[in-house]
């Protein structure tokens, strides 16, 4: 499982809130007592300690990374 650390390097590469690749349907979520109005920070904690909160995949390619939902969006990376 990733750190926070690891983590907000991801957030960085990703360039989006995590509360945009974060599962919010997971019973971790609702035992978190977060919501999607807390700080990135918190939501980026939340996710080290219950990585099932992480949305896979994840691909990281040189210095961008693309949540792979739908799938197709992965290709992205791969266009430039």
């Amino acid at each position: 499982p990733l750190n926070s650390e690891e983590l907000g390097v991801l957030h960085g590469l990703l360039g989006l809130h995590p509360r945009d690749w974060v599962r919010t349907g997971e019973a971790a979520w609702a035992d978190s007592g977060l919501t999607l109005a807390a700080e990135p920070g918190q939501i980026l904690d939340g996710m080290a300690a219950s990585p099932e909160l992480l949305h896979r995949p994840i691909l990281i390619h040189g210095e961008r990374a693309v949540v792979g939902r739908p799938p197709t969006l992965l290709l992205e990376l791969f266009e430039d």
